[in-house]
This record gives C-alpha cells, sequence and structure tokens, in this order.
C-alpha cells in the first residue's frame, strides 16, 4: 500500500468523481496505515490498471477527498516543527553547556570551603557542614556522567578520578586497624548518644554489656520515676542525672559537680569523680546542631575550660554536632587526643542512621592518659 501511495498517480475517486493527489503522502508514508485505518466506506480509486481497496466501514460519505488538505496540514506542521528544533539546538546546546560550567563551579566552591576555608567563618559553615567527603564523592560522579554524556572525556575523567580519590581518603580517615589489647586495670570509659531513648530495661541491659567505668550520657531520656531499674542494673556505680538532659554513672565517687551554658550554643557538666583510684575530671558536652547558627562561642568557651584543666586526667565526651576536621577543635588540640585518633578501632562516623558519614559524637582525653582501644558500636 505504502508503495502504490507514493506513486505520483493522480487517482479519481469511484463515488465522488473528485480526484486528490496521493504524491501528498509521498513525504509521510507513516500516515498511510492510519488513513486505511479511519477510512469509513469501501470506495475504490482507480490509477490506469491498479486499484486500491480500502476496508469497509458504516458510513455513506468518502472520506477521500479531504485527504490532500489533511496531508498538506501535516506536512506543513512536520516543517514547521524542524524549524523550531533548529532554531532551538543552539540554545539547548548553550544551556547544556552553562548548566554544566555552573555544576562545576559549585563543586569547585565547595572543594575550596571544605579543604581550605572550612567553618573558621560563619559565612561558610553551613557549606562546610552539608558537604562531607562522601557527599562531595556523589556530586562529582553525577557530574562526571553529565560531562561523559556530552562527550567531553577529560573533564569526565576528571570527576571520576577526584570521586575514587574522596572515597579513598575518606576510608582512610575513618577506619582504623588498631590492634592494642586493653589491660584489666585498665580505665573502661563509654560514652552514649541516646537521643532521648525511652526504653528504660532495654537501654540498661546493653549498656551493662560493656562493664564500663565511667559512662557519660547526653540527650540522656533518664526520668526520676526510672531510677529504681538503673540502680538496680548497675548496684556499684554512682548514678548522677544532670542539668540537659545528661548523666553520669561512675564506679567510684563523685566529688564535685559545675553545670553551665556554653555561650548560649549549648550546654556542659563537668564532674570531678574517683575511679580504680585515680581522680578524673570528666566534662560532659552537648552543642546545638544547628547549622545557621554558629558553634564558635561554644568553642571558645570550652577551649577556656579545657586550658584550665588540660593538665589533669581531663576526660572530654559529648556531641559536638561537628565534625571531627573542624577548625574549631584546633585550639582543644593543644591540650588533648582524640580517643579514635589515637587507639581507634573500626569505623568512626556515627551520624546520621543508618548511613553514617559524619563524626559528631567525640571522645577526647589528656595527654597525660593513653587510649589504649577505641571502637564504635552499634545499638538496636
Amino acid at each position: 500500500m505504502n508503495e502504490w501511495l507514493s506513486r505520483s498517480a493522480k487517482p479519481v475517486c469511484g463515488k465522488t468523481g473528485k480526484s486528490f493527489l496521493f504524491p501528498h503522502l509521498k513525504r509521510i508514508p507513516w500516515m498511510a496505515t492510519p488513513i486505511a485505518k479511519f477510512i469509513h466506506h469501501s470506495c475504490q480509486c482507480h490509477a490506469g490498471t491498479e486499484t486500491l481497496t480500502f476496508r469497509k466501514f458504516a458510513s455513506d460519505e468518502c472520506m477521500c477527498s479531504p485527504l490532500p488538505r489533511f496531508c498538506q496540514t501535516i506536512v506543513k506542521i512536520e516543517t514547521f516543527m524542524r524549524k523550531l528544533w533548529h532554531q532551538f539546538i543552539p540554545v539547548i546546546r548553550l544551556g547544556s553547556l552553562l548548566l554544566r560550567i555552573f555544576l562545576s563551579g559549585i563543586l569547585i566552591s565547595c572543594l575550596v570551603i571544605r579543604f581550605l576555608l572550612k567553618d573558621g567563618s560563619e559565612a561558610f559553615a553551613v557549606v562546610y557542614y552539608c558537604t562531607p567527603l562522601p557527599v562531595l564523592a556523589i556530586f562529582s560522579l553525577l557530574l562526571g556522567i553529565i560531562w561523559l554524556l556530552s562527550k567531553r572525556i577529560r573533564v569526565a575523567r576528571a570527576c571520576f578520578i577526584f570521586t575514587l580519590l574522596s572515597l579513598m581518603a575518606w576510608s582512610y580517615k575513618n577506619i582504623s586497624l588498631n590492634t592494642r589489647t586493653p589491660a584489666a586495670e585498665d580505665v573502661k570509659l563509654l560514652f552514649w548518644n541516646a537521643a532521648n531513648n525511652r526504653r528504660t530495661e532495654e537501654i540498661t541491659g546493653y549498656i551493662q554489656s560493656f562493664d564500663a567505668d565511667i559512662i557519660g550520657f547526653v540527650e540522656a531520656g533518664i526520668g526520676k520515676r526510672k531510677m529504681g531499674i538503673w540502680k538496680a542494673v548497675f548496684p556499684n556505680h554512682d548514678i548522677q542525672i544532670l542539668p540537659g538532659d545528661m548523666a553520669l554513672l561512675t564506679r567510684g565517687g563523685i566529688i564535685s559537680k559545675e553545670s553551665g551554658a556554653l555561650g548560649r550554643r549549648g550546654r556542659y557538666n563537668l564532674i570531678k569523680v574517683v575511679s580504680e583510684g585515680k581522680l578524673f575530671h570528666v566534662l560532659l558536652v552537648d552543642i546545638d546542631g544547628d547549622p545557621l547558627r554558629s558553634r564558635a562561642p561554644a568553642f571558645e568557651q570550652l577551649a577556656e575550660m579545657i586550658r584550665a584543666y588540660g593538665q589533669t586526667n581531663l576526660i572530654v565526651m559529648g556531641d559536638f554536632n561537628t565534625p571531627l576536621d573542624s577548625v574549631l577543635f584546633d585550639p582543644l588540640r593543644e591540650y588533648l587526643t582524640h580517643a579514635f585518633e589515637s587507639g581507634g578501632k573500626g569505623f568512626s562516623p556515627s551520624w546520621p542512621v543508618p548511613l553514617p558519614v559524619l563524626v559528631i559524637d567525640h571522645i577526647w582525653v589528656s595527654k597525660r592518659l593513653t587510649v589504649v582501644d577505641c571502637n564504635l558500636s552499634w545499638s538496636s
């Protein structure tokens, strides 16, 4: 049928006697089948000795005569769309190029903030907190795919290489294979961000399995009505519920305690305890996690306290809501050692759950103390 329609003959409709030109369908042969399906009656169109018979449907009118006008309309629409497409091709290509350049600029800006500026300035802190290396690696991977689809192989290759290097650097920094074994006389310390977990029976049983000498909580969720359960599970520990929804359990005695605000960006509790015959200063910290508010005031006050107690057996632990490579930790490193950096074993990131990429809960100890083993455990 398509072959017959593509000829330049001038057929005549047998019923109406009106002529129409099939060559209009020559440029759009894909219209032949739909036209044949929707003709509503049987007619014969003659061109010399050749005959074309359309399928018969219930109708009395011949639909052959409108075909030339219909075909002309289709051809005009097709021509218009082609012209429109050719006019927009340069615009689309330019827009695609500008989009790729814009996304590449975002990646480069994030890299500069992440590795150079960090959170030293409040203006860049939000970007710094939102762009850990795994996030930048995924962004770079997607950007590389976009460049690859545009056949910019070199740029795509650079993005893929950066993705690989970022994941390798992040893994090297957050996975430790420490093989040291704690001795029986070592003091065992446990810190837990309980996230206001109220399942007391489950929590106490889980914590008891660690057999720790000093146990610190933030967002503890320990109510006074549940104190009987805690005392029954930890009969050899002194249990203290502290301001700011914190708590401390110690196998020994508590000599003194002090609490206060950290520059209106968090709270602290400083407890002087005796454990295993040794005197320790335990500083529990919970800093505001709002990314739009600077943590600098809290860290400035915290640094002053650490300078005052840095030469003692000081333990600083809590929810800092701040990555380990933040510049805000630099003043602390003069007096303290990070527990995982010193004796870590396993995987250190703890947030967000269930796919953690950041270390925001920390344990720091004074340089008088030696960390033998430190690992992160997950509760159900």
